[in-house]
């Protein structure tokens, strides 16, 4: 992923500093432990960071609920999704 891009994804995400509750990442199936750093997309879904990171250099949407992050693109021309 190029690094503008990268930044930008990350910038969308929400770092979740301390987990509060234990839950499985969906993506790479292991347990995100209690007091642990999560990452949560817009929709709220919670996964490791590296993991979503790595989900979304291939899509742009929520492997959940497949909710559809907007692009660098949408968002320059003032487009809302």
């Amino acid at each position: 992923m190029p690094w503008s891009k990268k930044l930008w994804v990350e910038n969308k995400l929400e770092r979740v500093r301390e987990v509060q509750v234990s839950t499985v990442c969906s993506i790479c199936m292991e347990e995100i432990v209690v007091g642990s750093e999560g990452t949560c997309m817009p929709c709220s879904h919670l996964f490791h960071g590296a993991c979503i990171l790595k989900w979304l250099d291939k899509s742009r949407s929520c492997p959940l609920c497949r909710f559809s992050m907007p692009t660098l693109m949408h968002e320059e021309r003032g487009v809302k999704r």
